[in-house]
């Protein structure tokens, strides 16, 4: 049970939480910077690399959203700052009560594997060296390193804008806008129909629709998260 201190401390937080999701000026999506300040090249000014992160809090979901609209997010110090971690979840894959939903399906790793106790607000690599949540690819590119390969060289993350950053911007998706940390295999989906030409004679969309194995409907970046981010 909570005495009323730690039940004041943990209303002021919540307060505090509602209160940051009043209206505001408008700001951008949260983004992460590849460079902090655009270096200049050649005398030509190197325009930035940005990184797009699905929600700028690291959190759970409460199911509401805030004044914006959006889905509001708890921080998990909120909890942990008054928690003592429980040693019966070192080694959990999954978690009741505030944690429900929530189902680890990614190799043999638990929640201690990534999060960093006692407040679980950052992250730790394999040699213990603490990492901020804006920081968490380094975390991802200790096992994923052939997919963090190709992430530096504009082949994997869905890059937009500009190869030539003298020319232009250009802007990536961080890991978490598609994969789910927990679950980051992607569920089976339905293809889209190959391309045909008009001139070309072959079975009908609707007898290729019911040959094909059955699959759940495709699912966009948003609906990932959406499902699994809970």
């Amino acid at each position: 049970m909570l005495g009323p201190v730690q039940r004041t401390r943990i209303a002021g937080t919540l307060l505090a939480v509602v209160l940051s999701a009043c209206p505001g000026p408008a700001r951008p999506p949260a983004t992460v910077s590849g460079d902090a300040v655009s270096p200049v090249e050649n005398g030509v000014p190197r325009h930035p690399d940005e990184v797009r992160r699905p929600y700028g809090v690291l959190g759970t979901q409460t199911g509401l959203d805030d004044a914006r609209g959006k889905p509001a997010r708890i921080p998990c110090r909120v909890c942990h700052d008054l928690l003592e971690p429980r040693e019966e979840n070192r080694y959990a894959v999954s978690i009741g009560g505030f944690h429900r939903g929530i189902r680890l399906a990614h190799g043999d790793l638990t929640c201690r594997s990534c999060h960093e106790p006692p407040l679980f607000q950052g992250f730790r690599l394999q040699d213990g060296r603490p990492v901020d949540y804006p920081d968490v690819m380094r975390l991802c590119a200790q096992c994923h390193g052939l997919q963090h390969r190709d992430f530096q060289r504009g082949l994997h993350g869905g890059m937009n804008g500009y190869w030539d950053r003298q020319a232009g911007p250009r802007v990536r998706n961080h890991c978490l806008v598609c994969h789910n940390p927990h679950r980051p295999a992607f569920p089976p989906m339905i293809p889209a129909p190959l391309p045909r030409s008009r001139f070309q004679e072959g079975p009908s969309d609707d007898a290729e629709a019911a040959s094909a194995p059955e699959a759940r409907p495709a699912m966009s970046p948003a609906d990932v998260q959406e499902e699994n981010h809970e």
